[in-house]
């Protein structure tokens, strides 16, 4: 499931790696981008049922749904969503991304995997607090990787961080494997 899939580069990257086109879901707030992704999903798949595209992805809100349908893997990049929001005066970066995360972590079932793209300011910034200490009670970090110089930037400003929603499974975790682009570790 990508909550914010947009026209679906995330989706038809797992078609093209085989990941059958019926254990795929979206969602997004704009209508337009899940018509293309639709149309996109179409010409990778050769799928002709249009109720398939209806049931798979839709144009909604995560946050605005009372309950998502259940997921064993979500991944996505909402920094896209976030900047939309943030536009729309709804909601701040930090609210923004710890609403999401409570509602996607609602979704997964026990030792679900949440994979995202995240402003790298979530790891140390205060204002993301929140969005930490869900992250502390809810689940277990098992990755970061580091996306060092987006948008021809030279710092680093987003993190892809892998959650597993099962907070058991920390006490047999050997360490958070971290990825940059210099090196890789496990912090212990």
């Amino acid at each position: 499931f990508d909550p914010c899939c947009g026209c679906g580069n995330f989706i038809l990257s797992l078609i093209r790696r085989g990941v059958s086109p019926y254990s795929v879901y979206g969602f997004d707030t704009d209508p337009l981008a899940v018509k293309i992704l639709r149309v996109n999903m179409a010409l990778a798949t050769g799928i002709t049922d249009k109720s398939y595209y209806t049931r798979h992805f839709r144009a909604a809100d995560c946050l605005d749904k009372a309950r998502l349908p259940s997921f064993s893997v979500v991944l996505g990049n909402p920094l896209y969503a976030y900047k939309i929001r943030e536009k729309e005066d709804r909601l701040d970066g930090s609210s923004f991304i710890s609403s999401l995360l409570q509602k996607l972590l609602e979704a997964l079932p026990g030792h679900g995997i949440a994979r995202l793209i995240l402003p790298d300011d979530l790891l140390n910034a205060k204002g993301y607090e929140e969005f930490r200490n869900i992250t502390r009670n809810l689940t277990t970090v098992t990755s970061a990787r580091f996306m060092e110089g987006l948008n021809g930037s030279s710092g680093s400003s987003a993190v892809c961080l892998t959650f597993e929603k099962d907070k058991s499974a920390a006490t047999v975790r050997q360490g958070i494997r971290v990825s940059t682009r210099e090196r890789s570790f496990v912090i212990k």
